[in-house]
């Protein structure tokens, strides 16, 4: 299957996306980026329906990276790459119920089986 030119462009923004992300991630502390990509969290209903193929080759890049892509790198490649078509998706962050500690970073507003979302809030608020 041949990619036409903005594709190849989608799917090269989609790993320089990868890689700024799981940098930011991995080794800048949570504080400096916060209030950039996680504070504001709008619950305005959002239509992903025009994203679906958008989302479904992100998905589909992120297998193949050699790294490991957690739902909250997830989550904030989507966020990176769905801004360029000026859509600001809020992104939900959740814990576990159960006996095990366990957290989950989703960016459709549903929430997930199990996880209950909670408010992320600054230090000094």
């Amino acid at each position: 299957m041949q990619l036409d030119i903005l594709q190849k462009r989608n799917v090269l923004l989609i790993i320089f996306l990868s890689i700024k992300i799981t940098i930011m991630v991995r080794y800048i502390p949570l504080r400096y980026y916060f209030d950039k990509y996680l504070s504001k969290m709008q619950k305005d209903s959002i239509d992903l329906q025009h994203f679906n193929y958008d989302i479904c080759l992100i998905k589909r890049i992120i297998r193949f990276i050699p790294w490991k892509i957690t739902c909250l790198m997830e989550s904030l490649i989507v966020k990176n790459y769905l801004f360029k078509y000026e859509v600001y998706l809020p992104i939900s962050v959740g814990v576990d119920n159960s006996k095990e500690i366990k957290a989950h970073a989703w960016y459709i507003g549903e929430m997930l089986e199990g996880f209950h979302e909670i408010k992320l809030l600054k230090n000094d608020e």
